[in-house]
């Protein structure tokens, strides 16, 4: 059983309606969201970095006013850099699956039109020396990105077809509208 979770399409046998992946092009998207998660990280890592050295600093005050080491300063320090250690390793923890998540939906934004546009021509390609039985253009959804180049590459497909594609054409309104969903 396929999960909700999957977008970019692919047919149902038995439904007959189309299912979407998360997950289109593995090596981009996960490399992306690697990226993404190594800059989160590297960025908390500073941050761990600054809280010790700021602890660090008021102990070192706390040295050069002899204060004895079973003194409270010292403890009220460490009862504090114990607070925001967790309290940073909780933000580390959730911002790095917030960011995660947005690099997948996001790789996947930019991921999908390119391989919508890949098994277009994959299939074309395939179908050479067949006559083309249904309309042929790609659709690409409104909020991904390079979907203006859809629109280019209808204009292409339309003009390979004889098409004269003036304002009236068929391909041409359809063009327009970049074939969206």
């Amino acid at each position: 059983m396929m999960s909700k979770m999957k977008w970019i399409t692919s047919k149902s046998l038995i439904t007959g309606r189309t299912r979407r992946r998360l997950i289109v092009s593995p090596i981009f998207q996960y490399t992306f969201m690697a990226h993404i998660l190594a800059i989160v990280l590297l960025s908390f890592a500073i941050i761990f970095c600054a809280n010790y050295y700021f602890f660090q600093t008021y102990i070192e005050r706390g040295i050069s006013l002899q204060l004895p080491p079973s003194h409270v300063f010292y403890d009220l320090l460490n009862e504090q850099q114990e607070f925001m250690n967790h309290v940073l390793l909780i933000a580390t923890l959730t911002l790095s699956s917030i960011f995660t998540i947005w690099g997948l939906i996001f790789s996947r934004r930019v991921a999908g039109p390119c391989h919508k546009i890949q098994t277009f021509f994959e299939s074309k390609n395939m179908e050479k020396g067949q006559e083309d039985k249904q309309e042929s253009s790609i659709i690409i959804r409104r909020n991904d990105f390079f979907s203006e180049m859809a629109k280019e590459i209808n204009y292409f497909l339309a003009d390979k077809k004889g098409c004269s594609c003036d304002d009236s054409c068929k391909c041409r309104s359809e063009s327009k509208s970049n074939h969206l969903s």
